[in-house]
């Protein structure tokens, strides 16, 4: 993926979870604002969410904070990686749970 097609698809994330809270993009930029960064406006969030303008690592984990997820889901990913390695430990305990259950009964 390159580098203009990155920025499209964490900016689509981004109106997406700002659609998502009931946000207007200058609400946003106002929440911004609040957490420190002073020089975001209602014109960066629509350049962001255009893919116009990249996301600079430290906005993304102020972004992340204020949306309540993890900075990894902002590149689209729905689940952060501790999430699968938590379902695939909960599907190897079940296994090994009805294993021991088969043992136990013979």
């Amino acid at each position: 993926m390159d580098a203009r097609a990155g920025n499209i698809q964490v900016g689509a994330r981004i109106a997406d979870l700002r659609a998502q809270m009931g946000w207007s993009q200058s609400y946003l930029a106002r929440r911004m604002n609040e957490a420190g960064w002073t020089n975001f406006y209602q014109v960066t969030v629509a350049r962001t969410e255009k893919g116009e303008r990249p996301v600079l690592l430290h906005e993304a984990l102020a972004l992340a904070d204020l949306f309540g997820i993890d900075v990894t889901q902002l590149a689209g990913n729905q689940e952060p990686k501790a999430v699968h390695k938590a379902a695939g430990l909960h599907d190897a305990i079940h296994v090994l749970t009805e294993e021991l259950k088969k043992r136990t009964l013979k």
